[in-house]
């Protein structure tokens, strides 16, 4: 193995400076600082230019899609009444059989759904009470009626008489 002494040696007959240090004049130095800096410039107007023609496509994009919205909705201006109707129907109905009258426009209906349980699997009955908007007191208890979702009418009436489905004896 060469000893330290020997190695320095050879760095210093390899090297032009007796100190073993590269000496580069400083036009050089410049002039490679230039060429490297023109080169990412032209890189950089390069990827300018692309993200200008990107921004312009874009552009042409918006404006087609603005074109197309546009005729959308003027097709649905055309046909405002359609989802309002469709709206309407989205209320919840519901049958039930009455069980008390003896409010002012007002009845009690009674809801039996069969539910399933969840862990059990039994099949159970679920009741459930709604007070009834009933304008001109046509209910009678025991009648089966149809109800409808409507705007909370009281505190606890959120539900209106839609038709009477049979009548009792």
């Amino acid at each position: 193995m060469p000893s330290a002494r020997r190695q320095k040696e050879k760095r210093q007959e390899q090297s032009p400076c007796p100190t073993g240090k590269i000496i580069i004049s400083r036009k050089e130095l410049l002039s490679d600082i230039m060429d490297k800096t023109t080169d990412t410039n032209d890189t950089v107007e390069n990827e300018n230019l692309e993200n200008i023609e990107n921004i312009e496509n874009a552009e042409q994009e918006a404006e087609a899609v603005e074109t197309v919205e546009a005729a959308e909705a003027t097709e649905a201006a055309e046909t405002v009444e359609e989802p309002v109707k469709a709206s309407r129907n989205l209320r919840k109905e519901r049958t039930g059989m009455v069980v008390s009258n003896k409010m002012q426009k007002t009845a009690v209906v009674e809801i039996t759904e069969r539910v399933t349980h969840s862990k059990y699997s039994k099949i159970m009955k679920r009741s459930t009470r709604y007070k009834v908007h009933d304008e001109n007191n046509e209910c009678d208890i025991g009648d089966k009626v149809l109800i409808m979702e409507t705007r909370p009418l009281s505190k606890d009436k959120h539900f209106r008489l839609v038709k009477i489905l049979e009548k009792v004896k």
